[in-house]
């Protein structure tokens, strides 16, 4: 009888908690900012939403730790990062939202998170490597932030990536129960500005977009395709332009088997690979107003009212294509199968139906 009551509190014992993960989230924003405190605010109840979303979709446990207004301090950034006690298996999730600068002695792109009691600013880079030393499972760190020594303007151009599908709760233990590795990001480029929105900052926004797009999409998402998306460039052509970066480290996708290192702050999605099929490289269709041709396995043509326009493939997702123009930085989705073309709406941030059928 003895034995029984053993092996059972044996059972019972290894499948307790003790080997749950749990997802660690640090949240600080600077609110009480006179001029980006209304902002930041609201970045950091969408972040706050966004790590509660990723608990709930996982399994993960959630240990928030969430600083706004007078607990926006350098000291009490610091003790949450220093105190931040991963296990091998945990992923850590660290996101500021502030003003933000650099020096003559940065030493590298990051910026420097400032805080208005402190004379010193929080190195984006330094929290990035204690976390790492830490050895978490997976970790991103990001900052919306200014990375020079410049107040923030109120309005900016935003760019707004595409929506698809759901397919919520398996995307999102893909990319933060099954991912490794860590990355860190930025919302500019050395000596560039940051931007803050009436809905929040500019980054955010973009970075949350393509987040959304990926947790609903058909196929496995894949972290470098978000970050593609939400680093591309904010304000092109104009004086308010910012460039958003990123760095992957020793990064593996949650539900494939290769491993990925990536150091880019390219503006365009990485591409899929090539279709198999020779023959899925000859698709051409006529409507009303023009044609779309396909001219090789990532070129397109679209004739609109006597009007050319070079499009590029830049993902594939089943008979599902999508396609930008660099010209105007428009964006298509092309389905196959129900031979209909769409054009993503900057306004209502959604898929218009551009043509119904195609021919």
């Amino acid at each position: 009888m003895i034995r029984w009551v053993l092996f059972i509190f044996l059972i019972c014992f290894f499948q307790s908690p003790i080997f749950s993960q749990t997802l660690h989230a640090l949240i600080s924003v600077d609110s009480n900012d006179e001029s980006i405190g209304r902002s930041v605010k609201k970045d950091g109840a969408l972040m706050r939403d966004l790590v509660k979303k990723i608990a709930s979709e996982t399994g993960m446990t959630l240990k928030l730790t969430y600083y706004e207004g007078k607990q926006f301090t350098l000291k009490n950034n610091n003790n949450a990062i220093n105190n931040l006690k991963p296990s091998a298996n945990d992923m850590v999730f660290v996101y500021f939202s502030a003003h933000g600068y650099r020096t003559q002695k940065t030493k590298t792109k990051w910026p420097l998170v400032y805080h208005a009691e402190s004379d010193d600013g929080l190195d984006l880079n330094k929290v990035y490597q204690t976390i790492a030393s830490k050895k978490p499972r997976f970790q991103i760190v990001m900052a919306d932030v200014c990375n020079e020594l410049i107040e923030m303007d109120e309005d900016s151009p935003h760019v707004a990536p595409r929506s698809t599908n759901s397919n919520e709760s398996v995307n999102y233990k893909a990319l933060f129960l099954n991912s490794k590795g860590g990355i860190i990001s930025s919302s500019s480029k050395p000596e560039q500005l940051s931007y803050a929105l009436e809905k929040g900052g500019a980054f955010t926004l973009n970075f949350l977009a393509a987040l959304k797009t990926a947790t609903r999409s058909t196929s496995l998402p894949k972290w470098t395709n978000i970050m593609n998306t939400a680093t591309k460039v904010i304000g092109k052509g104009t004086d308010a332009r910012q460039d958003p970066q990123y760095q992957a480290f020793n990064l593996v996708d949650g539900g494939t088997s290769s491993v990925a290192v990536s150091t880019t702050t390219s503006n365009i999605p990485s591409p899929p690979p090539s279709p198999t099929n020779s023959s899925s490289n000859k698709n051409s269709f006529k409507f009303k107003e023009g044609k779309l041709v396909q001219k090789s396995a990532k070129k397109w043509i679209l004739t609109w009212e006597g009007v050319d326009y070079n499009l590029k493939q830049y993902e594939k997702e089943d008979d599902m294509i999508y396609l930008e123009s660099p010209e105007d930085e428009s964006y298509y989705c092309l389905s196959i199968e129900q031979r209909m073309l769409w054009i993503y709406d900057d306004n209502s941030e959604d898929w218009e139906i551009l043509v119904d059928p195609l021919k």
